[in-house]
């Protein structure tokens, strides 16, 4: 009998669930239908960059896209280069080629014991459910496939687009981009002027970078509440020490002020025997899911409140290079990194005069520039999702979002918990929306392994 399952999204998530799904033995599918809009599968947003230099912000001995072999992305690049080494922050374009040609090898191979796999590039608007526990999905062009199971790969929502004393910043026109990521958007940048980026985060680092890669030598103004840069990476000649955590970080029960005391704690201990506090974050992955779900609902309210920001800026950190990049620029003043939120805005002419409002001391500035990039980084409550799927699930209470709608609720073999608090037999989620249960649910060392056992639960 003929078993077919939809992986919809073809990012990093998707495509490594296909690359699974078509070596595993023996197989419980044969056929697997990958469904993604984007022009170039096996990229998602993040590998899709034709900017050389977007870096990856994990060395290459650690991209590997396989628990088991931790090396195989580091050969990859290898053989274009053979001087790459393990401590390397490589392109993401080269990191894209990686996974195009993960997939398309597991394609190649699977079609030679007889299983189908296809691509198509189209928007999945609908999944519904059918009485045999079937699933019925709907593309935007009308057209529909059946499927026994289906995996939603999706990754990070488009940022939402802030407002300002009840107006959009979206009447701005071109001086306005919301999505720096749509293809060309940067075309439409004013480089004759000063630019203001709302968000200092990862989003920001890439946009700066694109834009003095292109020749911007313009003042650049970035915007956010706490005024903080993603710190960088320590050089390339270190590599992380594996370090065992003492055993009050696991105490029970977990309070974040406990949590926080303790690493603090550790950190200044370990610098004693000259042991980098990077090392010691690196430590803490491992055991970051279990630590999230033991702290309580008030408990998370108060990480994302008080310490999320100072987490983001210390675990996901930069390349070395660009961090020096970014330093200079700061010392130079050609960045002007704020504290600050924005007051008001209004049109001068061609440009745009933004007040903002600075934390520290509370004092009111206009800027005026040419062009506003929204740099907040990826939405991620569902019920705000401008996509299609997410509201037809939504309508339908197939999916629920978490209290902090920070992504969706999820059973321990990934499937989707629907809105009555069920497991689905049919429907599974894969990507960073799985930080609602886990936290960790960003980068490619815990994706990757997500995935793994995501796969081998559909399988059992």
């Amino acid at each position: 009998m003929s078993k077919t399952i939809a992986i919809v999204g073809g990012g990093f998530c998707g495509t490594l669930c296909a690359v699974h799904l078509l070596q595993i033995q023996p197989r419980p599918f044969n056929r697997i239908v990958l469904i993604d809009a984007g022009e170039r599968v096996a990229r998602g947003v993040a590998y899709a960059t034709r900017e050389p230099q977007h870096l990856l912000n994990v060395p290459a001995g650690r991209m590997s896209a396989f628990m088991g072999d931790r090396e195989h992305f580091l050969r990859f690049a290898q053989t274009i280069d053979p001087n790459i080494t393990g401590a390397d922050f490589l392109p993401r374009k080269l990191y894209g080629d990686y996974l195009e040609t993960l997939l398309r090898d597991a394609e190649k191979a699977a079609a030679q014991t007889g299983v189908e796999f296809l691509c198509v590039n189209e928007s999945v608007v609908d999944v519904r459910l059918q009485a045999d526990a079937s699933v019925q999905i709907e593309l935007r062009s009308g057209v529909s496939w059946s499927a026994d199971k289906v995996i939603l790969a999706l990754g990070n929502g488009a940022p939402r687009a802030p407002s300002i004393a009840g107006k959009s910043f979206s009447v701005a026109g071109s001086r306005y981009i919301d999505d720096p990521w749509t293809e060309g958007a940067l075309a439409a940048v004013d480089f004759t002027q000063p630019v203001l980026l709302i968000g200092t985060g990862l989003t920001a680092v890439d946009i700066v970078t694109a834009l003095r890669a292109r020749g911007l030598r313009s003042v650049i103004h970035a915007i956010s509440r706490h005024g903080l840069l993603p710190l960088a990476h320590r050089g390339l000649s270190h590599a992380a020490r594996e370090l065992p955590l003492p055993l009050e970080l696991l105490q029970q029960p977990v309070t974040v002020k406990a949590l926080l005391r303790n690493l603090r704690g550790y950190i200044r201990r370990a610098a004693m025997d000259n042991i980098d506090w990077r090392d010691i974050l690196a430590a803490l992955r491992r055991v970051t899911p279990q630590l999230w779900r033991s702290l309580d609902t008030a408990q998370r309210a108060r990480f994302l409140r008080h310490c999320q920001t100072y987490w983001d800026v210390h675990r996901h950190r930069v390349a070395p290079t660009i961090g020096a990049q970014f330093a200079e620029l700061v010392a130079t003043r050609q960045l002007h990194v704020r504290a600050a939120r924005l007051n008001d805005f209004q049109y001068s002419g061609e440009r745009i005069k933004v007040q903002v409002r600075n934390r520290c001391n509370l004092a009111e500035e206009w800027l005026t520039v040419g062009t506003v990039i929204n740099c907040t980084g990826p939405a991620s409550n569902i019920e705000r999702s401008p996509l299609p799927l997410w509201q037809a699930l939504l309508a339908r209470g197939l999916v629920a979002r978490d209290e902090f709608a920070i992504g969706v609720k999820t059973a321990d073999n990934y499937a989707l918990i629907d809105a009555s608090g069920q497991p689905s037999s049919s429907i599974y989620y894969v990507g960073p929306l799985l930080k609602a249960g886990y936290w960790e649910a960003t980068a490619v060392p815990e994706l990757r392994e997500h995935v793994a056992r995501l796969v081998a639960a559909m399988v059992e």
